[in-house]
């Protein structure tokens, strides 16, 4: 509950954005990380550090998109909740929070989830120069 904070409206997109960028960040540097073991470990060591690293950066970005999803069990609809007037209060209903964790759910077992991830990451990978 945000509303005994001196900007209610502003701390929750603080918050989401934050948690957004540091996500990123986290994907950032385990990628930067991987090519430094690389170089500096013997192979077998580098391989399993390498895949390590790969997979960090995999998951936090993963969560640093799938979480702006406006769906209740995620951050995403706490940002919604800070923009649009209203919509907290629709938000915070018991129905609309079961129904966004089984949208999660389904999301995540179809695989849909994963090809978005996946379109993500090759595009992240781009950005960076990999």
């Amino acid at each position: 509950d945000f509303s005994s904070l001196k900007r209610p409206r502003l701390a929750p997109i603080v918050i989401v954005l934050a948690s957004v960028v540091a996500m990123v960040a986290l994907a950032a540097l385990a990628v930067f990380l991987r090519q430094v073991v690389a170089t500096r470990l013997v192979l077998t060591a580098a391989l399993q550090v390498t895949a390590v690293l790969t997979a960090t950066a995999e998951v936090a970005l993963a969560t640093a998109v799938f979480g702006l999803l406006p769906v209740p069990p995620l951050l995403g609809s706490v940002l919604w909740g800070a923009v649009v007037p209203g919509a907290e209060r629709h938000l915070r209903d018991r129905r609309v929070l079961i129904a966004g964790y089984a949208l999660v759910l389904v999301l995540l077992v179809s695989g849909l989830a994963l090809a978005v991830a996946r379109s993500v990451w090759r595009g992240f990978f781009g950005l960076l120069g990999f």
